[in-house]
């Protein structure tokens, strides 16, 4: 006798069948398991679900989710059964891995609902370490002082001399001369036989 392996099928029923024909038509699938020396392990009806995509004329099928052991070699006359079968509008058989856990949608939920609010709270704990300031000691800050300016102070008459001397001012040039001394050194160079412009 060979050693049968486990697959898993997910197969999309017409959404407009009824309740009583769906029904119907998943105790005929899990029969022909069966009676080709099969065994269904799990099951787990999802129920109306919307597509992705238009297939064919419909918008929306009728999961049914299916763990089963069968040989291998009847596993070609199944997938002909589900091909010619009306009522399924996709079907897929896949052989699922050693150490394989099933799990209903209900709970897969479930777990994806408790992983999200987990990951939500490490991200509102990591902003909150951001946003937490950080204590650190007050800089210190020097002041800025203005230094004196020097002054010059009036050179004090010696012995004999009456007058007070008064430091000499440089005189200050009016913005006219200032703008005069750049003229003169534009036409200095322009003028000059060096440059070539």
């Amino acid at each position: 006798m060979t050693e049968k392996t486990l697959y898993e099928i997910m197969f999309i029923l017409n959404p407009d069948l009824g309740e009583q024909q769906t029904e119907k038509d998943i105790k005929e699938i899990k029969e022909f398991i069966t009676s080709n020396g099969g065994k269904v392990t799990f099951d787990d009806v999802w129920g109306n679900k919307e597509f992705a995509y238009r297939i064919g004329k419909y918008d929306q099928g009728y999961y049914v989710v299916l763990n089963f052991e069968m040989d291998a070699q009847n596993l070609a006359e199944f997938n002909h059964q589900l091909n010619l079968n009306q009522h399924v509008i996709r079907h897929l058989v896949i052989r699922a891995p050693k150490n394989y856990k099933t799990i209903t949608f209900e709970e897969l939920k479930k777990e994806q609902e408790k992983e999200t609010l987990e990951t939500e709270a490490k991200r509102k704990e990591a902003r909150e370490k951001k946003l937490k300031k950080v204590e650190r000691p007050a800089k210190k800050v020097a002041k800025y002082v203005e230094k004196p300016k020097k002054v010059e102070e009036p050179e004090v008459p010696q012995e004999g001399e009456t007058e007070v001397k008064m430091p000499k001012k440089k005189p200050a040039k009016s913005k006219i001369s200032e703008l005069e001394d750049v003229d003169e050194k534009l036409k200095n160079i322009i003028n000059d036989p060096d440059i070539s412009l």
